[in-house]
C-alpha cells in the first residue's frame, strides 16, 4: 500500500477512470465541486439526507448533529451551486439516506465511490457493504476520515474499524492512503489488475515522495503513522507499532 502526503484533491486525478462517480456525504458540496473540476465525470451522484440523525441510536455520529435549518441551508446551497450541471444531467442529487439510495442503482455502475457520510461504525460499514456491488470490478472505493485518533474518538467515529473489517471480509486491495492532517482517505480496489497498476503508475508520476508498506504488515501488526514537517515542504514519515491513542 502506498502512502502519500497529499490532500484528496491531489490524488483523485490519478484514478484511471472517473466517468460515473458517487459521493456519499456532501454537506456544502465543497469537495463535490473539486471532483467536478478535477476528474470531470460524465455523471456525479451526490447522496446526503441533509438531516439530523436520531441521537437515540447509540451508533450516531456526533459530527453530523447540526440544527435542521443549517442542513436546509447546505442543501439549498448545493442545489444552487450545481444548478447548471443538474439541468444537463451531469449532477444528480439524492436527498435520502445512502442505504435506501443504494437500492436504486444497478450493479457495477460506478467507477469509484467516496464514502464520507455517517461516520459511525455501523454507518460506514453499511455504506461499504451496500456500495461494493455497485462499483465496477475494476473500480475503487474511497473511505474518507480513516482515522483512529483523539478527535475521531471524541466524535464517536468508527470509520477506521469499519473499513478494516470490510477490507478483510471482502478480500479487497488497499492501494493508497493519503496523509491529510488527522483525517486521511484510504483507496480500496475491488480486485487486483491493470487498473491498480495504472493507478500506481499515475501516483509515481505525480508524487516524488511516497512510502510503500506491506499491507499485511500495516493491518496485522497494528502500525500507525505520524508525519513531522520540519521545513516545508520537507517532512519525515515515522511508523510506530501499537495503538495510536493520541
Amino acid at each position: 500500500m502506498l502512502i502519500v502526503q497529499s490532500e484528496r484533491e491531489g490524488f483523485i486525478s490519478c484514478l484511471p477512470r472517473s466517468e460515473v462517480v458517487c459521493e456519499i456525504g456532501v454537506l456544502s458540496g465543497e469537495f463535490s465541486e473539486k471532483i467536478l473540476n478535477i476528474v470531470k465525470p460524465q455523471t456525479l451522484h451526490l447522496i446526503d439526507p441533509w438531516k439530523t440523525m436520531d441521537t437515540g441510536n447509540l451508533n450516531y455520529d456526533l459530527s453530523n448533529q447540526l440544527p435542521r435549518d443549517i442542513f436546509e441551508t447546505y442543501f439549498n446551497l448545493v442545489k444552487e451551486k450545481f444548478k447548471q450541471e443538474i439541468s444537463i444531467g451531469k449532477v444528480a442529487i439524492h436527498r435520502e439516506e445512502s442505504h435506501k439510495v443504494s437500492k436504486t442503482f444497478p450493479e457495477r455502475y460506478f467507477d469509484w465511490v467516496l464514502v464520507d457520510g455517517n461516520h459511525s461504525f455501523k454507518g460506514v460499514y453499511q455504506d461499504l457493504v451496500d456500495y461494493y456491488p455497485l462499483v465496477k470490478d475494476d473500480g475503487f472505493i474511497l473511505s474518507h476520515d480513516y482515522a483512529d485518533g483523539y478527535m475521531s474518538k471524541r466524535l464517536n467515529w468508527g470509520t477506521f474499524q469499519a473499513t478494516n473489517k470490510f477490507i478483510k471480509e471482502y478480500n479487497c486491495y488497499p492501494v493508497l492512503m493519503n496523509l491529510e492532517d488527522e483525517f486521511p482517505t484510504i483507496v480500496i480496489a475491488k480486485s487486483n489488475g491493470p487498473h491498480v497498476s495504472s493507478l500506481i503508475s499515475n501516483l509515481i508520476s505525480k508524487f516524488k515522495i511516497m512510502m510503500d508498506i506491506d499491507t499485511d504488515l500495516f493491518f496485522e501488526n497494528n502500525y500507525f503513522i505520524k508525519v513531522f514537517i520540519y521545513d516545508k515542504p520537507k517532512f519525515v514519515y515515522c511508523l510506530y507499532k501499537g495503538e495510536n491513542n493520541e
